[in-house]
């Protein structure tokens, strides 16, 4: 959601294509990238499960927003005495429009979310 709120705050700068961006747009444009290197470490296995056990699941749902945007998540919470174990479903974001609504005009909750 970082790089999509950037996008969308040096859009709303009025910067033409053939433009420099500010420095502080290109300050966060640099860490962004510095933290795009360190992807390669993250890993998410593609099953759900690690054994076949008799265990107790929870699908768990978070959602968090904000000025800029909003964001959930979905996963697997399996627990098996101590060992407890996650697995990430789907997730999605969302910046907040360009165009801000006037609080008559706001909604009055976040839109649903649809993976697909």
């Amino acid at each position: 959601m970082y790089l999509k709120v950037l996008l969308q705050e040096i859009w709303r700068s009025g910067i033409d294509w053939d433009e420099h961006i500010e420095k502080q747009h290109y300050t966060k444009w640099r860490h962004w990238l510095s933290f795009l290197r360190r992807l390669e470490t993250v890993s998410i296995p593609r099953c759900y499960r690690r054994a076949v056990t008799d265990r107790e699941f929870c699908e768990v749902q978070l959602h968090d927003a904000s000025e800029n945007g909003y964001a959930a998540v979905a996963y697997f919470r399996c627990q098996e005495k101590e060992n407890i174990e996650c697995a990430l479903i789907t997730s999605k974001t969302r910046v907040a429009p360009l165009r801000l609504d006037t609080p008559s005009r706001a909604p009055s909750s976040c839109n649903r979310i649809e993976t697909g």
